[in-house]
């Protein structure tokens, strides 16, 4: 049961996040053709502010899920129904400084936005109210997840994204108006909250999400301390992919036009990216149950395989990026939309060597190992935003790109292995680092094979050029994965998964 569930979250997951990520690509073709390459610039910045603000959520719907974990399995309704109403007005603060944060940071616009938008605060506030709404009726979430039962209330979260994403398209289309645009999201998402949390509250009628007995004080205090944990370990993910945008608009050379230009590239790879966490992620509570209850070794053995995996599709997706990501920009928004080739790779080294190390936050969070390395991401935002601000105004937006990569090599990239491998499997990290050596150089090496064979392809047509190119990468890529790694025990694992229809 625990194997399904945790496959129908990632798919159910998963095909949301496809869903909504081609759609939302189709909106910015339709925006760009519509209201232009500069609002387009605003609604990309505005998202990415609000993903700063956003930094007071990191942590506690994580924290309060792991906690959820043993009174569910044990059916102690009473104790779920004090964590789920410490949860309702953890989340309800959470919004009222959002808020307040939010508005604190309204001054900062003009210093940001260098061209003269109209009714620019206003736009600003839609955005700020989109995003604080979901504090006040969101928080029910945290039980799905826990459950393991996130894929029941996938039909309306799904039904309700298309919906608003298919709205956008018709309005750009037929009263092209930057305020009508903004204002569709907002009511899109109440309308979806309020149906998900009357099924969720259907699907659980023996949790009193208004009871009125709190949870003892010691508990408390553990809470908040995983809380606090879980907060500074994602601080350093809110701002490194939330302060790109921000720098890139506030230097005078780049401004929104090359926040729209980055965030088209960005959209494709940030969407894959979170598609693929959030299929893989589908384990976390699996995994959290597997830790209870076998030895650290078969513990490594999952994490292994885990990690063999997230290697066979980041790596697939990153080179597929390098080759063809440029050229899909072309196809839909044009030529003037195009990065340098220096500036993709940069950006699709960063997408595999992060997603590389997901696993490891996988299991963090899945054994509640927030504590040790609290600070380390901070440590990387502060890098990031001061060389981006540096290599940005020296280089331009591969500045900006390269600082990213700098930050993530010199902190997370060997700090996370260290510190999971200790305190969960309580060894160092010697097989794992050296296993993540093997698997980049074959990437490098399938790299080579791709350059060479592609050059050969040439075809007139640019959408038929991209598809033959991508079928070439896909097979190429598994071909020389499966003649370099057939031995192993990973490969091995992998297939009778596969045969057993159960990856």
């Amino acid at each position: 049961m625990r194997v399904k569930k945790s496959f129908l979250n990632a798919f159910f997951g998963a095909l949301i996040l496809v869903i909504r990520s081609v759609l939302l690509f189709a909106v910015r073709i339709v925006f760009v053709k519509t209201l232009g390459k500069t609002l387009l610039g605003v609604d990309s910045l505005f998202t990415n502010i609000l993903v700063v603000l956003s930094i007071a959520d990191a942590g506690i719907s994580t924290a309060i899920s792991f906690n959820l974990y043993k009174p569910l399995s044990e059916k102690n309704y009473k104790k779920i129904s004090s964590l789920m109403t410490f949860y309702k007005k953890a989340y309800k603060r959470l919004g009222i400084i959002v808020l307040g944060a939010g508005v604190l940071f309204m001054p900062f616009l003009s210093i940001i936005v260098k061209e003269n938008i109209t009714n620019l605060y206003l736009f600003y506030l839609i955005y700020l109210f989109s995003t604080v709404v979901t504090y006040f009726i969101s928080y029910k979430d945290s039980l799905l997840t826990a459950d393991q039962n996130f894929y029941k209330s996938s039909m309306i979260v799904g039904t309700t994204y298309i919906l608003m994403y298919v709205l956008r398209i018709v309005f750009l289309l037929i009263w092209p108006n930057f305020l009508v645009f903004a204002l569709i999201q907002p009511i899109m998402i109440i309308i979806q909250r309020v149906l998900v949390n009357r099924y969720i509250t259907k699907c659980y009628p023996m949790v009193d999400f208004d009871y009125k007995e709190e949870i003892p004080k010691k508990e408390q205090k553990q809470i908040f301390k995983n809380v606090k944990s879980m907060f500074l370990n994602k601080i350093g993910y809110f701002l490194v992919n939330g302060s790109d945008n921000i720098i890139i608009s506030a230097i005078p050379s780049l401004g929104l036009g090359t926040v729209a230009i980055y965030t088209n590239y960005y959209s494709v790879v940030g969407a894959i990216d979170t598609i693929i966490a959030k299929a893989i992620s589908g384990v976390t509570s699996s995994y959290g149950d597997l830790a209870v209850v076998e030895s650290k070794d078969v513990q490594e053995n999952v994490f292994n395989v885990l990690s063999f995996v997230n290697f066979i599709i980041y790596g697939l997706f990153g080179v597929g990026f390098f080759f063809l990501l440029t050229p899909l920009i072309k196809i839909c928004f044009g030529s003037s939309f195009d990065i340098s080739t220096v500036t993709l790779l940069v950006l699709c080294l960063n997408f595999y060597l992060v997603g590389m190390i997901r696993p490891l936050d996988i299991i963090k969070e899945a054994t509640g190992n927030y504590y040790q390395d609290r600070y380390v991401n901070i440590f990387q935002a502060i890098i990031n935003i001061v060389l981006s601000i540096v290599l940005g105004k020296l280089y331009g937006l591969f500045g900006v790109v390269l600082a990213t990569l700098i930050s993530f090599v010199c902190l997370p990239l060997w700090n996370r292995p260290y510190v999971a491998y200790k305190y969960i499997f309580n060894k160092k990290p010697y097989n794992y680092l050296k296993k993540q050596a093997i698997y980049f150089v074959s990437l490098l090496i399938i790299c080579v094979v791709c350059h060479f064979t592609l050059n050969i392809v040439t075809i007139d047509n640019a959408v038929f050029d991209f598809v033959v190119k991508a079928l070439f990468i896909t097979i190429i890529y598994l071909l020389l994965v499966s003649a370099l790694y057939c031995r192993t025990k990973e490969y091995k694992e992998v297939v009778y998964l596969i045969k057993k229809n159960r990856l």
